[in-house]
């Protein structure tokens, strides 16, 4: 969790490298910080489920889990599987922004390891593909219809999650479009016209 507030430097010490620096942090922790909400919240659903698995209640007829899961378990089933593959991508994406500016000053290096960890989450990606599994964007989908269709942003806390969430993302997003300023040039001449005592002429 502390990668969170890691410091990314630019290897260019000009006002171009320093913007790309800020936006990269600002990616770098967006990123992090998704991981981690995302992650914490699969397995506190996860753990909660179980408890509910545990204490009945529920019909336990059905052709096969997944079948079972989907109607009994509608929210968690769909938000653990969303969650935990969100969290993969976000997670893998700020460590190849890490890679990137870690290994600058060695750009063979750098590209190496962006390219195989970049590799890695495509293959995460196309998991589902190769698997004849519904794939990510359907996945997506039912995500959001299980959200919506599933009466999980009525209650008062689901709303002001929902609320809290939206915040961070914009501001988040207006992070990421703030403009460096530019350090305005030095003064050469400090003391304005000198009398070649480096003392002003009164």
């Amino acid at each position: 969790m502390g990668q969170i507030w890691t410091d990314i430097k630019d290897p260019k010490d000009s006002v171009d490298g320093k913007r790309r620096a800020d936006k990269l942090k600002v990616l770098f922790t967006a990123l992090m910080s998704l991981t981690v909400a995302v992650q914490l919240n699969v397995v506190f659903m996860t753990t909660a489920t179980s408890v509910q698995l545990m204490g009945g209640g529920f019909n336990p007829m059905a052709t096969d889990a997944i079948t079972f899961l989907e109607r009994e378990f509608p929210y968690p089933y769909m938000a653990t599987r969303f969650e935990f593959l969100a969290g993969l991508l976000t997670f893998m994406g700020a460590i190849a922004i890490k890679a990137w500016t870690r290994f600058a000053s060695l750009p063979a290096l750098s590209r190496a390891t962006t390219l195989l960890l970049l590799a890695t989450l495509s293959r995460m990606v196309a998991f589902d593909y190769m698997q004849d599994l519904p794939g990510i964007w359907n996945l997506v989908k039912d995500f959001t219809v299980v959200i919506f269709t599933g009466a999980r942003i009525t209650t008062p806390l689901s709303i002001i999650s929902m609320g809290l969430f939206a915040g961070a993302i914009f501001n988040y997003v207006q992070a990421l479009r703030h403009k460096l300023e530019e350090p305005e040039p030095a003064n050469p001449y400090p003391y304005g016209v000198s009398d070649g005592a480096n003392k002003p002429i009164a």
